[in-house]
């Protein structure tokens, strides 16, 4: 071949190389620029909290101690280093961008500037994806991988949150990258791989499962033919391998150092934990008591419903591809992340943010398995003619925009998800239509499925249950067994994520809701009070007076509340503001005939609510402790006494996080004891 041959074959190569570097950072940044807008949307996630925190708190004091026990978050304050390499490195990120102080004097700010690392943490996951996949095909496959990754919808979610997983995906990618390396030197790639096993560790203890497997690829590679490598003395062997272990103490000393300084408080960290993912769980992510199929299944389904089963088979082709191959460097460094994946696919708690890490390698090995596919096709075709190499080339970009679209269509459903303000504004149509229709009070709390029935307490009443629909398989089961025992679906307000199995896509962004009507009361049921709806009847004041502490103010309550009928004095201690506590006292009064006793809770349920009731000299007590969680102004009535009776209420707003508030109105009584509320 003359001299200018091969300079045009080097000029083409580097330009066709050239191109493909700046269509995977294309990706990358439109991905970005995409998912940095989405951060303008309407969400949150509790979670953020805590890193808020723990960021915080090492910007202002300048302390590595990431232990969430000494922090300001009550319900995160255990003994726990879970994320500690990713908040001392976003505080670091943080501190080189200059937003120390401003991220110390405003929290808003600061889990802001967290969200918008995690964007850019996320293009470059797009972007390793890609080389990853172009190092384990060809440049169209690195083309690919990136689509893939950019248009997965729970690698989008991650970059919406301040939480570690986009960090621990990059980490993640390097580890794989270093470890099938062409360039480095073996005790370089244990070198790095060991420093970045332990930054894992630091962040998530799961990560311990990646540790067999650099050894393992370094073994592979000494006897492989994909690696030119001579084999090395003995002694330059175990050198090498005792730096990997040096390097995971570095890293992991970089990570967490306070967990070396406290390590009995980094070991209750832990059993916390294992609790969490290998007990009962707690809903709506628990699987309850699912066989290991059962949980395995349910992986498979959130991973189909997100990437859809063509990327699945994909990265199936793509492994068969490597075992064909017997490429075991690549198979032993891929190894780790995709164990872990299986680890919690049969976990008992199903939290899909633990499979971000290992999404990357998978699309890497689908675009592997995809040109592997094509080249089957075009041998089998025996297609080298330019023309029809043309053809194939346009099929094949027709598969993956088909390849790409169930991924898509999920995370532009998310997007728009963001974005919809009248979506809660529906579903409190909806709950007020049927409450209307029904004539009966709606019933709603934070619960799970299975104890819908003792929500109504000791009252009685037929009653609507307004309950989120997750599609998580405990609460499937346990509405069939409410249906069997009478209760009855009479409307369901649909998730935009129908269909996936439950996970954060609808905890978080876009939950369903059932709306299910009690069955009668039975017979035997003996009760003193029903819930019933508030409405205009034939009544009379009741004289006596309230007693309130200074949170208790009249018509304290959230003014979208449907009361502008109800003529008498209704109390709340909402007043403008969740964080407020106190007591209110109506009596002691007497009443001969039925009690009607209007009450609301805020939206998570709190507080206290007492009647109790004298005939004669005996106590009764009507109800007490937390009242039944109703959505909207309802009436307690409390049946007449066989002779008159003193009633005495009380009411208690204990608890100054959100939605915790309550509301008591003035009662009235009945004209015509023992007969239902009849409009006027």
């Amino acid at each position: 071949m003359s001299t200018s041959a091969t300079a045009k074959r080097f000029i083409d190569l580097a330009t066709s190389r050239c191109a493909t570097i700046v269509l995977l950072l294309a990706i990358a940044i439109a991905s970005s620029c995409a998912h940095w807008y989405a951060l303008a949307g309407n969400y949150g996630h509790p979670d953020e909290e805590i890193a808020r925190a723990v960021v915080g708190k090492v910007l202002a004091t300048k302390s590595k101690d990431t232990n969430w026990a000494r922090t300001d978050v009550v319900g995160f304050r255990y003994d726990q280093f879970n994320f500690s390499s990713y908040y001392l490195v976003a505080a670091k990120i943080e501190k080189l961008l200059g937003h120390r102080a401003e991220d110390i004097n405003n929290s808003s700010v600061l889990i802001k500037n967290l969200r918008q690392q995690n964007v850019i943490f996320g293009g470059i996951v797009v972007l390793l994806a890609g080389l990853l996949a172009w190092r384990l095909s060809n440049r169209f496959g690195a083309v690919i991988g990136a689509t893939l990754t950019a248009c997965n919808v729970t690698l989008f979610q991650d970059d919406l949150y301040a939480r570690p997983e986009t960090f621990v995906s990059v980490l993640t990618l390097a580890f794989v990258l270093v470890q099938i390396s062409s360039n480095l030197r073996i005790w370089m790639i244990l070198a790095l791989s060991g420093f970045i096993l332990g930054l894992l560790v630091a962040a998530k203890i799961t990560f311990l499962l990646f540790l067999p497997f650099p050894l393992l690829a370094i073994a592979a590679r000494l006897h492989s033919r994909h690696y030119a490598y001579a084999l090395p003395h003995p002694w330059a062997i175990a050198s090498a391998c005792a730096l990997y272990f040096v390097g995971i103490v570095f890293g992991f000393g970089y990570g967490a150092p306070y967990a070396l300084h406290a390590p009995w408080e980094y070991l209750n960290g832990l059993g916390f934990l294992f609790k969490q993912y290998n007990g009962t769980g707690w809903w709506p992510y628990t699987l309850g008591d699912a066989g290991l199929l059962a949980r395995l299944a349910n992986g498979v389904a959130y991973l189909a419903y997100t990437q859809g089963w063509p990327a699945l088979i994909l990265f199936v082709v793509g492994a068969f591809s490597l075992l064909r191959e017997r490429n075991h460097v690549v198979l032993f460094a891929v190894a780790g992340p995709l164990l872990t994946l299986l680890y919690f696919m049969q976990t008992r708690t199903f939290f899909e943010r633990n499979f971000s890490h290992a999404l990357p390698i998978m699309f890497a090995m689908s675009a592997l398995g995809f040109v592997f596919l094509g080249r089957c096709i075009r041998a089998a075709l025996n297609a080298r003619s330019d023309g029809a190499g043309g053809w194939l080339a346009a099929a094949a970009g027709v598969v993956l925009v088909l390849v790409a679209l169930p991924a898509y269509s999920v995370s532009a459903t998310l997007y728009k998800t963001l974005f919809d303000g009248d979506r809660d504004k529906r579903v409190e149509a909806m709950t007020k239509d049927i409450g209307s229709r029904h004539s009966l009070p709606v019933l709603f709390a934070w619960a799970d499925t299975a104890k819908i029935s003792s929500l109504r307490g000791s009252f009685c009443g037929a009653v609507i249950h307004k309950i989120f629909d997750f599609g998580d398989l405990p609460s499937k089961r346990t509405l069939l067994e409410l249906q069997a025992k009478g209760y009855r679906v009479e409307e369901r307000f649909p998730s935009p994520f129908d269909g996936s199995p439950g996970s954060t896509l609808q905890s978080i962004h876009g939950p369903g809701f059932l709306f299910v009507s009690s069955p009668p009361d039975t017979p035997e049921k003996s009760c003193t009070a029903n819930l019933e709806l508030l409405q205009k009847t034939d009544y009379h004041a009741i004289s006596t007076s309230a007693q309130m502490s200074p949170a208790w103010t009249l018509n304290g309550y959230p003014s979208e509340l449907s009361s502008s009928d109800w003529p008498y004095p209704l109390y709340a201690s909402w007043s403008g503001s969740d964080g407020k506590t106190g007591q209110l006292v109506i009596g002691p009064f007497e009443a001969c005939g039925d009690v009607v006793v209007p009450y609301v809770v805020g939206p998570v349920r709190s507080g206290t609510l007492s009647i109790e009731r004298d005939i004669g000299g005996v106590r009764e007590v009507v109800t007490e402790g937390l009242p039944p969680p109703v959505i909207d102004w309802t009436a307690i009535r409390i049946h007449a006494a066989p002779a008159c009776a003193r009633y005495t209420i009380r009411a208690e707003d204990d608890g100054s996080g959100w939605g915790q508030w309550i509301g008591v109105g003035m009662p009235v009584e009945l004209h015509q004891p023992n007969r239902g509320l009849l409009k006027k």
